[in-house]
């Protein structure tokens, strides 16, 4: 299981052993997770959720993470990456965190971790990132981050909402593990 270690949070690999913990943070936020991130019905029982998730996996999703507290190990949110062109070196990739901690430094702290994993374990150059137009928290991240806005488009899903399509290249990839490794080893010393 890949587990990867930041100073507030860590992200850990998806499995059938933590899978019913995603399950509980889906259901716990379901109104706001279905309106940020799929537009679709939850399942309804824990087992339904894990036969969806064995149907996630087969249709193009690659990697699912937890994102937990350091600090009692809550979990906080999870992202997922799909569609890996490993020829191509491109993924997307999709987000969740809690209201709590949207305006802390974990979700920033999340987000380097994942994008750390695109970069050094995926090896890809390109990461693309769909979030709606009303989802104004995950935007205001993205700017921090610098990542560029490509275009808005409608949501195959749900037409009637406006997806805005992001855009990560290597430089900033590259950039963004820089920043994160300088800032980790200022702390260790």
């Amino acid at each position: 299981m890949y587990i990867s270690q930041g100073r507030f949070c860590y992200i850990e690999e998806l499995t059938t052993a933590n899978d019913k913990e995603l399950f509980e943070l889906m259901k716990e936020n379901e109104e706001e997770y279905r309106n940020l991130i799929s537009d679709q019905p939850l399942p309804q029982t824990y087992e339904e959720f894990r036969e969806t998730l064995k149907t996630w996996f087969t249709h193009g999703r690659n990697f699912q993470f937890l994102v937990r507290k350091r600090e009692g190990d809550k979990v906080i949110g999870t992202f997922f990456f799909y569609f890996w062109d490993q020829e191509n070196k491109t993924t997307k990739i999709s987000a969740y965190f809690i209201p709590e901690v949207r305006k802390t430094p974990l979700i920033e702290e999340a987000l380097g971790l994942a994008l750390m994993f695109a970069y050094k374990i995926m090896h890809v150059e390109k990461v693309e990132f769909y979030v709606y137009r009303e989802n104004t928290e995950m935007l205001n991240l993205v700017k921090k981050y610098k990542i560029n806005k490509v275009c808005e488009s409608q949501s195959e899903v749900n037409p009637e909402r406006t997806l805005i399509n992001l855009e990560i290249s290597k430089e900033q990839l590259q950039e963004i593990y820089k920043k994160l490794r300088r800032f980790y080893e200022r702390k260790i010393r």
